[in-house]
């Protein structure tokens, strides 16, 4: 019995030892948790600031992009303006059109010699006169005005004249 005491004793002390072992394996574990939970705690805490930061420049920047949206043309707009500008070109083609049409007659409408006087008198919307003019002649009547030649110059095909009208010399 004395040896089974001892032997008892032995494994109760080794026991004990084993026992002392784990406590002390336990308790760092527990320490080491205890630290990991407290950086899990702070990592928490750091993320929800981070995270009402982030929502706070999202919902800030969703304010200044609605403004920015709002201040731009809307589609309605833009169809509206095409609208208005496809009528003011349409305008300006036929505006165009007109001073062509314009400008052709009225370069049918210029005499530049006889025969041409002559159509435009039959077309009869206004008084033509023809007359010659002499130089030794003095001034010849035209109409209501009188004309008198006072120079040429052959060579370079330019001439003065005096026109008289109304007691007035030009």
């Amino acid at each position: 019995m004395k040896q089974a005491n001892e032997a008892l004793g032995q494994r109760l002390a080794k026991a004990d030892e084993i026992n002392q072992q784990m406590q002390s394996d336990v308790k760092v574990v527990t320490d080491k948790l205890n630290l990991t939970q407290g950086e899990l705690i702070a990592a928490r805490k750091q993320n929800k600031n981070a995270t009402t930061a982030v929502d706070k420049k999202v919902d800030s920047l969703a304010t200044s992009v609605k403004a920015e949206l709002a201040t731009k043309a809307s589609s309605d707009d833009v169809t509206r303006l095409n609208g208005d500008v496809t009528g003011v070109k349409g305008d300006l083609d036929a505006t165009k059109n007109s001073i062509q049409m314009a400008r052709s007659e009225m370069g049918t409408l210029i005499a530049r010699n006889h025969d041409e006087i002559d159509q435009l008198r039959r077309i009869g919307q206004r008084d033509y006169f023809e007359f010659t003019v002499q130089r030794k002649g003095g001034a010849t009547k035209v109409g209501a005005v009188r004309i008198e030649l006072k120079d040429t110059n052959t060579k370079k095909n330019r001439y003065t004249i005096n026109v008289l009208a109304d007691d007035k010399q030009l």
